[in-house]
């Protein structure tokens, strides 16, 4: 029996269907290259911005007019979206949302006739280790689900609900498994990281210690924290503990106050300057990335040009920008002065090249200079502050540790020479 899975979205979605295809190998499925190949699909949808929502749609369609015959399972965001409502048309489908998304495995289990690879998987949290043999170089480690931060342009919160968190514990023993499995970079992901332990007693700086203290080579990144989450301590620590990369992405959406003020944001424009000013003077090489959101509803030229000097004043690295679309069923959908499909993208289109000079910058900055590169296939890799290289010489193994310098940039990537195998 052969299974295909589709993931779309966020990190914690790619967790997710690393930990589905992991029990599905041991349940006694194979996974399909291709789609034609497959008995089963299994789609992870997102559900974040209605583009998303629609690539859901179009690949469902898809399945449904070429591969009717198949199993098809719906989950995700996407199948949690009550605008959506998206139904079942047939036997050969089932739509499972993120409240229950362990039944996906309950199902796969009883379509295949085994039962033992599943017997507590109905817990509230999706748990999962990810297998090296069918996953990424690193491995995405969920530990934390669920926000309620409610942005006015964000529906989140609505489909993944309250924070929850994994057990300390538990994410200390299931981490080990991790490093057992072979993984040398483990990414900790979440609908907000940030969270983690809200509520419980316990919190991301006590998970890092306890994690940092395992004796073997490996190396944590962190997904996306608020501006208002890195504290000094978190600071201090990824200046002095090697196991850390020094890496963070800060979700910045804009740079004017009065637009983050409107999206409903905790932080505000001098907040964002000065932490990433700061985390640059401690931690030596950090490089740090941005989401931004264009055009707003209401996001003048002054607020655009505000956005620009904000990201230049603090010296972010590099922009994932996106053009602001109406999500159903939030607060900024209701909102007037929506910035025209031409004007947002001319914005966008401005700030993709702010970014891409701003990488390059950085890529410049950094020739001639020694990293640690996990390598991947095709003698490709990151550092730990998340520069891409390509490695000269020959063949490299992927999931590998080595020395190499900076030599030149070819292709948006640094050329690298290795120092010592």
């Amino acid at each position: 029996m052969k299974i295909y899975f589709a993931t779309f979205g966020c990190k914690v979605n790619s967790s997710e269907t690393d930990n589905f295809l992991s029990v599905s190998l041991r349940l006694g499925y194979e996974k399909a290259a291709e789609l034609d190949d497959a008995d089963v699909v299994v789609i992870n949808g997102c559900a974040v911005t209605q583009t998303a929502s629609a690539k859901c749609e179009a690949f469902i369609k898809k399945i449904r007019t070429k591969y009717s015959n198949k199993l098809l399972i719906i989950t995700g965001c996407f199948a949690s979206d009550e605008n959506i409502k998206y139904k079942p048309i047939s036997n050969n489908e089932v739509i499972i949302p993120n409240k229950k998304k362990n039944d996906v495995l309950i199902k796969l289990s009883e379509f295949i006739g085994a039962k033992s690879a599943v017997e507590n998987v109905s817990e509230e949290f999706c748990n999962g280790i990810p297998d090296i043999q069918s996953s990424h170089t690193r491995a995405f480690f969920k530990i934390q689900d669920g926000c309620d931060a409610f942005c006015s342009y964000c529906i989140i919160p609505d489909l993944r609900g309250k924070p929850i968190s994994k057990p300390i514990n538990t994410a200390i023993d299931e981490f080990k498994l991790c490093l057992e499995k072979g993984f040398k970079e483990i990414v900790l992901v979440g609908i907000h990281i940030g969270l983690y332990g809200k509520g419980e007693g316990y919190n991301l700086i006590e998970l890092l210690k306890e994690l940092t203290k395992i004796p073997k080579e490996f190396r944590i990144r962190l997904t996306s924290l608020e501006v208002n989450e890195i504290t000094d301590e978190l600071l201090y620590m990824m200046k002095n503990e090697p196991k850390l990369c020094n890496h963070l992405h800060i979700p910045l959406q804009s740079g004017s106050d009065n637009i983050l003020k409107a999206m409903g944001r905790h932080n505000n424009a001098n907040m964002y300057i000065e932490t990433i000013q700061k985390a640059k003077s401690l931690i030596d090489g950090l490089t740090v990335g941005s989401d931004v959101i264009v055009g707003f509803p209401n996001e003048t030229e002054l607020d655009f040009q505000a956005t620009i000097n904000t990201i230049k004043s603090a010296g972010t690295d590099f922009l994932h920008v996106f053009p602001y679309s109406d999500r159903t069923g939030t607060k900024a959908s209701l909102m007037q002065n929506k910035i025209s499909e031409y004007e947002k993208e001319y914005r966008s289109k401005i700030l993709r090249v702010i970014g891409g000079e701003l990488h390059n910058k950085k890529l410049e900055t950094s020739i001639g200079k020694e990293y640690i590169i996990l390598t991947e296939k095709n003698n490709k890799g990151f550092s730990a502050n998340y520069l891409p290289f390509v490695i000269k010489g020959g063949k490299l193994e992927k999931n590998m540790f080595i020395k190499a310098r900076a030599k030149s940039i070819l292709n948006k990537k640094l050329v690298g020479e290795i120092i010592n195998k």
